[in-house]
C-alpha cells in the first residue's frame, strides 16, 4: 500500500530552508561588507610580512605608530617627509603629517559587528530548529519524518558552526559555514523534492476516485475475520460533494466517515468509536480499481491505551461488491512500529440495498 506525505510539515520544512539561506545570506552580507570597508582603507598597500610593514603604491613604508585599544585598530603611518614630497599626495591624504591607515585587530568574526551578525545567524537558525522539532513532534511516524530527520541534523550542524565564533573560536569560519550551508540546501532539496508529487492526487485521479465512490451508495453487509456480522451504508449529501460512510458494528455502535475533495486531494476522515478523528488521504498510483488511502494528520490521535485507523484500501468489484482492508496502530506508535504493523485481513462486503432502494 502505498503511503504519502503530509502538506504541513513539508511548507514547514520549506520555511526553515528559507530560514537557512536568510542566515546564510546575512553572514555573506557582514563578511562582504567588511571586505569593502578594509578595501576602502587600505586599497592599493600591501602588506610586507617580513618587515611587518604596509608599503603604499608609491613604494613608501608605514610603520606601525599607535595601538588604539578602544577602537581595536592599529596604526601604520607614513613618514610625513616622505609624504609631503609625493607627487600623489593631493589624491593620497590632506595631512602634513604623513598617510595613516587603521588595520582591525579582530578578525570579522570577533569584531563587535561581526558578533552581532552571527548573533542574529545563529537566532535565526534556532527559528529554523524550533519549527523542524514542532513538525517531527507533529508528525512523528509518517513517511516526511526522516527529511525532517535529516533536515533537523543538518540545521543543528550548521548552528554548531556558528556557535564556534560566538564561543571564542577566532578561525574565519564565514567561508565554512557558507559552505556547509549551501550543501544543506542542496541535500535537502534532494530529500524534499521527491515528496511533493507524493504529496497530492492529481485533480483528475482524485476526482475520478470520488466518482468510483460514488457508486457504492446503498447498504452492504459483511463479516470480521471472527465472524461477527456488520453493515455498512454510503449516501451522498451536501449537492453531491459528500460521501457519508456509516458502520453499523452493534446496538448504539456507529462510526462515520466522510469522503470529499480538498483541493486536488481526496480526503476521508473517520470519526471513529474510540473518540479519535483520523484524516487520510487518497495515495497515488496502484491498481485503477484499488483505492489507497493512508494517515495525513488528526485529532486525538496521541490517546495512550487506543488505536487510531492508519491506512485502509478499498478494492471494486463490479456493482454487488467490493472488499475492504484497515489497518489500525497503537497510538503514539514510533515510525518503526508503524511500518511493523500488518494490514487487516480483507473483507468482502455484499450489496444489501440498491440507491433507490436505500431509505
Amino acid at each position: 500500500m502505498g503511503e504519502t506525505f503530509h502538506l504541513e510539515p513539508l511548507l514547514a520544512a520549506g520555511y526553515a530552508l528559507l530560514l537557512v539561506a536568510i542566515a546564510a545570506g546575512l553572514e555573506w552580507m557582514g563578511q562582504h561588507s567588511h571586505r569593502r570597508a578594509n578595501r576602502y582603507v587600505i586599497g592599493g598597500f600591501r602588506f610586507r610580512t617580513d618587515t611587518a610593514h604596509w608599503e603604499c603604491p608609491m613604494g613608501a613604508r608605514l610603520h606601525m605608530s599607535e595601538v588604539n585599544h578602544e577602537l581595536r585598530v592599529t596604526q601604520y603611518r607614513a613618514p610625513a617627509r616622505t609624504c609631503n614630497g609625493c607627487s600623489m599626495k593631493p589624491e593620497c591624504t590632506d595631512s602634513d603629517h604623513g598617510r595613516v591607515i587603521s588595520v582591525p585587530m579582530d578578525p570579522w568574526l570577533t569584531s563587535a559587528i561581526g558578533r552581532f551578525h552571527r548573533g542574529i545567524s545563529l537566532s535565526i537558525l534556532v527559528l529554523a530548529g524550533l519549527i523542524i522539532s514542532i513538525e517531527i513532534f507533529r508528525h512523528d511516524h509518517g513517511m516526511e519524518l526522516p527529511a525532517l530527520g535529516g533536515l533537523m541534523i543538518m540545521v543543528s550542524l550548521l548552528g554548531l558552526n556558528l556557535l564556534r565564533g560566538l564561543r571564542g573560536d577566532t578561525s574565519d569560519r564565514g567561508r565554512s559555514f557558507m559552505r556547509t550551508s549551501l550543501k544543506a540546501l542542496f541535500v535537502s532539496s534532494i530529500l524534499l523534492s521527491p515528496t511533493w508529487p507524493c504529496a497530492t492526487e492529481s485533480d483528475g485521479s482524485a476526482a475520478s476516485a470520488f466518482k468510483q465512490l460514488g457508486s457504492l451508495v446503498g447498504k452492504w453487509e459483511g463479516e470480521f475475520e471472527d465472524g461477527r456480522p456488520h453493515s455498512v451504508s454510503y449516501r451522498l449529501t451536501a449537492g453531491g460533494s459528500v460521501l457519508v460512510e456509516t458502520w453499523t458494528l452493534g446496538p448504539g455502535r456507529e462510526s462515520v466517515t466522510l469522503y470529499h475533495m480538498d483541493g486536488e486531494n481526496l480526503v476521508a476522515e473517520h470519526y471513529c468509536l474510540q473518540g479519535n478523528q483520523p484524516r487520510l488521504q487518497l495515495t497515488k498510483g496502484g491498481d485503477a480499481d484499488k483505492l489507497s488511502f493512508v494517515l495525513r494528520d488528526g485529532t486525538n490521535l496521541k490517546v495512550k491505551g487506543k488505536s487510531h485507523q492508519h491506512a485502509f484500501w478499498i478494492k471494486l468489484s463490479g456493482q454487488d461488491s467490493f472488499v475492504r482492508s484497515e489497518t489500525y496502530v497503537e497510538n503514539g506508535s514510533t515510525s518503526t512500529e508503524v511500518a511493523n504493523t500488518s494490514p487487516g485481513g480483507p473483507i468482502t462486503y455484499h450489496r444489501m440495498t440498491s440507491p433507490g432502494q436505500q431509505h
